[in-house]
């Protein structure tokens, strides 16, 4: 089966008063069912919360404050599940009506190995069972999704978590726009840091995201093979043109052409640096060129207090620049110790020697991965 992970944002389901859309809830939700019932695997993920729940607390406006966003997710959430789920069930079989799994994440969810496969599994089993898995992040506890991302690394992590064949991103606009107002028909992975960084990345009153996050988004969805399209959540029945092969609106970023496996997929786009290994010019050289280990020797010091088996970013001492990201073999108090030393010297400074390397090139992604 084709499995699709589309996610749908703020701009596109909540309106200018911070009501929820229902005629938009309904649409999409119809176009999932149909895919669902034409094989595909369709998983939503959706924002919207915190819009359409800040009015049921008597507040006026889109809240501001974390606590204010976070109960309004809390209300929020359970009529924006509801919408789906009733509209699943009137669009489907009734003798076996289409049901919404609801999948509240955090990105520590994701961060934590054991974590992000329990996520996997229960997602793969409602998928097996005909539902449609429902995403949101858990904003209730969550703080740095409800700030930042408005769900849109939330949505390519989770593609690359369940190896979707797509990723779809759902906005108000055709896709990436040039300067003269039109639809950006195809976005080259070489093209895309270029896009990434002319982005003002305007966002909505309701929304947290923008163009920006969509085409972050899409550069980790690539880097895992993932073919992504940036989409006008608000034409009509847009997902069924875009099964049928209509992509006249479309801006389509192809995956990129050195993919990265899972676990690197993990260590470069979902786990949270605890700290930073500095290195210097030769390393650096040897990292980017060679494609090598680190090594003690190129390392010149540290950055934050970490543990064996943390994620660290590579800095380049010079210019601070992050080179690379990777698992450490040493905390950040050896690390500080062995700077410098040969791996013959590793044991007479520290009184032991665990390994040669610093951070193993297998547990090392480079920052520019495609």
């Amino acid at each position: 089966m084709t499995r699709w992970v589309i996610k749908v944002g703020s701009g596109v389901l909540v309106d200018d008063r911070g009501e929820l859309r229902h005629d938009r809830v309904s649409a999409i939700a119809r176009q999932l069912v149909a895919l669902r019932l034409d094989g595909y695997e369709p998983v939503l993920v959706s924002s919207g919360a915190v819009a359409a729940g800040f009015r049921r607390l008597g507040l006026s406006e889109p809240p501001q404050s974390l606590r204010d966003r976070q109960a309004s997710a809390s209300v929020g959430q359970i009529a924006l599940l509801r919408a789906y789920d009733e509209v699943f069930a009137v669009a489907s079989d009734p003798e076996r009506p289409v049901v919404a799994g609801l999948v509240l994440l955090t990105h520590d969810d994701l961060r934590e190995r054991a974590r992000f496969l329990n996520g996997r599994h229960t997602i793969d089993r409602l998928l097996e069972c005909g539902a449609i898995p429902v995403i949101n992040e858990n904003d209730t506890v969550a703080v740095e999704e409800i700030l930042l991302g408005d769900n849109d690394r939330l949505a390519a992590a989770v593609a690359a978590m369940i190896d979707a064949d797509r990723l779809i991103l759902l906005t108000n606009v055709d896709g990436l726009l040039d300067q003269d107002g039109n639809t950006v028909a195809q976005l080259s992975p070489a093209e895309l840091p270029a896009a990434i960084a002319d982005m003002t990345d305007a966002r909505s009153r309701l929304g947290s995201g923008g163009m920006r996050s969509k085409l972050e988004a899409a550069s980790q969805a690539i880097a895992y093979g993932i073919p992504t399209w940036i989409a006008n959540g608000n034409r009509d029945d847009i997902l069924l043109m875009l099964r049928d092969g209509d992509a006249s609106a479309v801006t389509a970023i192809d995956p990129a052409p050195r993919q990265i496996s899972a676990r690197r997929y993990w260590i470069r786009f979902v786990t949270a640096p605890r700290g930073d290994v500095l290195v210097d010019d030769g390393a650096v050289e040897a990292l980017v060129q060679r494609r090598t280990s680190l090594l003690p020797r190129g390392v010149v010091g540290v950055q934050g207090e970490f543990r064996t088996g943390d994620p660290v970013r590579i800095v380049r001492a010079s210019d601070q620049s992050t080179v690379a990201r990777g698992l450490v073999e040493y905390d950040a108090a050896e690390i500080s110790r062995i700077a410098g030393c040969h791996t013959d010297e590793i044991e007479s400074v520290l009184g032991y020697r665990k390994t040669d390397e610093i951070v193993h090139r297998d547990e090392l992604v480079l920052e520019t991965v495609c």
